[in-house]
């Protein structure tokens, strides 16, 4: 049993391999995915009611499949696992939040506030038929343009939001042109 500060399961798992040297990296994809049984990241969110905190939860346990993806260091490859890993008792962060939305124990705000994924998490969210307050969603287009703007730095210069073509560009982090309903991409 161990802790270590990261935002989710599969950064988690890159975070362990990434302390070691690029020449060890292999070795220790292996004997990480060979003995690792699972990892829970956690949050603690502040309940709708003001008057304490539940904690959201992400949950990984390692079968063959996932396994395998370490082996391969096809790490990014994890979360859709995770999604579809509900009947092996795992979850994403964006499913725990979902859940604890749907409960009322937190607000939507509060919940795409601490998701990693806002995007993903409002499209759950909106799949559950929650609504989804004007605020939540200004939330998930600052989150998104802070990310592009961190992904702007070419060659340690600012480029800017608007330095990438499509599909990486404004419009298209969202993965969906009409998100504010607006139908043009922007």
């Amino acid at each position: 049993l161990a802790t270590l500060h990261t935002q989710s399961a599969p950064s988690t798992i890159d975070r362990v391999i990434d302390v070691f040297p690029p020449a060890q990296q292999a070795q220790v994809r292996m004997q990480l995915a060979n003995t690792l049984q699972g990892i829970v990241t956690q949050t603690l969110m502040p309940t709708s009611d003001g008057k304490g905190r539940v904690a959201a939860l992400e949950i990984l346990f390692l079968d063959d499949a996932i396994r395998n993806l370490i082996r391969q260091g096809k790490i990014e490859q994890v979360y859709s696992y995770m999604q579809t890993g509900g009947r092996r008792g795992m979850q994403t962060m964006e499913q725990s939040l979902t859940e604890l939305v749907q409960k009322n124990l937190i607000s939507v705000s509060e919940a795409v506030g601490r998701s990693g994924r806002p995007e993903a998490l409002v499209s759950a969210l909106e799949r559950a038929g929650i609504p989804i307050p004007t605020l939540a969603r200004a939330d998930v287009l600052d989150v998104r343009d802070r990310r592009v703007e961190a992904l702007a730095v070419v060659g340690g210069e600012r480029q800017g939001p608007d330095a990438f073509a499509h599909p990486v560009g404004r419009g298209a982090v969202l993965g969906a042109g009409d998100f504010l309903g607006d139908g043009d991409g922007e």
